[in-house]
């Protein structure tokens, strides 16, 4: 009898409290605070326990993030919040005023004495966010491009921003000197300052405070490990995780069902967003003269940031972010394979950054004497829709790893930032093997055996003298066929290696109207462990539009240089007429020219 009475009654209690939690959340109007008002804003400062800090309204200013953007300017009353100041992470802690939630810490004056002023985002900017801006998938929109357009090519008439005024525009602080949005602290782990120092401009760009510390991990408690998702608690958004960690922390201010928003400021601002989305906790906060930071540990993925505006994120719990799987699987020459792994946010511009750093770290950090050692990568690009992309690199010691590591970057970004569509790149795989040995060759000398005056038919044999780390030099003997049809001409014998024979080539692809057509650019990439061997001829014409048009009659060139679309084409001033390629031991490094007058 106790158990069919006991058992509605404790889902009508449950359904109550689902509905009480699903209600909306009391607004405090912007247009009711005053100055002089008390209130108290809700955050996290060790563990997952939410505590309450009592703040004054000082006032508000109107306009200050932009057009119809007020922010209100309050002052910490607690003595521990006026010896730290403002913290960063605790962007988007809620604030209420007569327990009505007015808006989220968001603001400081990061060099304040003895006080902590804050700013705080009105909540009615921020739910207009949740209001407005929906979850959106990676929708892939093909589009219609020519090919200087798709080659990131502009005309004359188009208006441009140099790199420098464009990077000056985005830093906040030439805009904002004194109340600034409270720092997001990025935490990693897994890479070497020596690898963070390589792309410190990008991560700056960046707008967060960077925290290298070895326990941002989603998985460092195991399976047990879970903190909520609720107002006033740390809100993670997940860059990158597994063997490398990458994690921006700030608080959530809003919660409504599976809908939460929070920070009170942009995470990155790039509008749109996949980032996945945890939980986190406090171990403490940091206390520093400059600036303060909440020293977190992120817990496992539960959802996913799908806004990044100017006054907000806005996440969803539950909703599955789509992620690049990178492996990098290490062989050294003596000593057990290691595989790293990790799950990559898809971002056109920071994704292939982030791969990059992981691939110069893994390199680095397995070469113990690099001086020394000389490494092979064979990269893999899983792509959706398409076929994969495969392309290989060597180099020795660190300069040869950057170089690799920002080759893959290119690449990556090619593919991911390009004007056709949004393509997912659902794995991206590196095989590195590493040698105790510097493996290089240079081209030291060429020698002609057989003259330079041959006929149309014969073969020229050219001795080549290479190089190599701490070893006896190596002669090699090529024979080169002379195409006939050449007589009384002269052809320029080229030997050299993959970067050197790529300044020799005519661009003579096909219109760039795809991915695809990308991809098989791509692909011709030269393989710097080649030596390249070249005929080449000099040939007055035009590269238009793809093709190539050597030989063009005087009138002809004239009609077609008289033509407005000057980004469509360019002078051809050689041809290639043969060529060919050596494999080589390691990178081949160096170039030689040479003529041949065609009997």
């Amino acid at each position: 009898m106790f158990t069919r009475h006991f058992i509605p009654l404790i889902i009508v209690l449950l359904k109550c409290y689902l509905n009480a939690a699903d209600k909306d959340t009391e607004i405090f109007p912007l247009e009711d605070v005053e100055r002089g008002m008390l209130g108290e804003w809700r955050t996290v400062i060790a563990g997952t326990k939410i505590e309450t800090f009592k703040l004054r309204v000082l006032g508000v200013q109107q306009n200050f993030a932009g057009p119809q953007r007020a922010v209100i300017i309050c002052e910490a009353l607690d003595d521990e919040n006026k010896l730290s100041g403002p913290v960063a992470g605790m962007s988007g802690s809620p604030v209420y005023i007569k327990k009505k939630l007015v808006g989220a810490y968001a603001y400081g004056f990061m060099m304040s004495k003895e006080q902590a002023i804050i700013g705080v985002t009105p909540i009615e900017q921020m739910l207009e966010v949740a209001e407005n801006y929906g979850p959106q998938e990676l929708a892939i929109t093909p589009t219609k491009l020519n090919q200087h357009q798709a080659l990131g090519k502009k005309s004359d008439s188009t208006p441009t921003i140099s790199s420098n005024e464009s990077r000056a525009s985005l830093k906040l602080e030439n805009i904002q000197q004194f109340l600034k949005p409270v720092p997001t602290p990025l935490f990693v782990s897994g890479f070497s300052p020596r690898t963070l120092k390589h792309f410190e401009e990008e991560l700056a760009e960046m707008g967060m405070d960077l925290v290298h510390a070895p326990v941002s991990g989603t998985s460092s408690k195991g399976d047990n490990f879970d903190p909520p998702l609720v107002p006033g608690a740390p809100v993670a958004g997940v860059l990158m995780d597994g063997d490398f960690s990458m994690s921006g922390v700030g608080t959530i201010t809003w919660r409504k069902g599976n809908r939460l928003l929070g920070f009170g400021h942009p995470f990155m601002q790039e509008g749109p967003v996949h980032i996945p989305m945890a939980g986190a906790e406090v171990l403490t906060v940091v206390r520093s003269v400059s600036r303060s930071f909440k020293l977190s540990n992120v817990g496992p993925i539960k959802g996913m940031i799908y806004q990044d505006r100017l006054t907000a994120i806005a996440g969803e719990i539950g909703r599955e972010a789509p992620c690049t799987k990178v492996t990098i699987n290490i062989h050294p020459e003596n000593g057990p394979k290691r595989t790293l792994r990790s799950n990559l946010f898809c971002h056109k511009g920071r994704s292939p950054t982030f791969c990059a750093m992981a691939l110069l770290e893994s390199i680095n950090s397995s070469m113990d004497t690099e001086a020394e050692q000389s490494f092979e990568v064979t990269s893999t690009l899983q792509i959706d829709g398409h076929d994969p992309l495969v392309y290989y690199d060597s180099g020795t010691g660190g300069a040869g790893v950057l170089k690799a590591a920002m080759g893959l970057r290119s690449a990556f970004r090619e593919i991911v930032d390009n004007p056709f569509e949004t393509p997912m790149v659902r794995e991206v795989n590196f095989d590195v093997r590493i040698r105790n040995q510097i493996d290089y060759s240079i081209l030291k000398s060429v020698t002609l055996r057989t003259g330079n005056r041959p006929r149309g038919g014969d073969t020229v044999k050219v001795g080549l003298e290479l190089a190599r780390h701490k070893t006896d030099r190596e002669v090699r003997i090529i024979e080169i066929p002379i195409p006939k049809g050449y007589s009384g001409e002269r052809l320029v014998l080229f030997i050299g290696d993959a970067d050197s024979a790529a300044r020799q080539d005519v661009t003579t692809s096909p219109d760039i109207t795809g991915l695809n057509d990308i991809l098989n650019e791509l692909r011709l990439r030269r393989d710097n462990r080649r030596i390249f061997v070249k005929l080449l001829r000099r040939s007055n014409g035009l590269a238009l539009q793809g093709a190539s048009l050597p030989d063009l009659p005087a009138s002809i060139q004239k009609i077609y240089s008289s033509d407005s679309r000057g980004d469509l084409k360019r002078s051809i001033r050689q041809t290639t007429v043969w060529e060919t390629s050596i494999p080589v031991r390691g990178e081949f490094q160096g170039s030689y020219s040479y003529p041949l007058d065609i009997r």
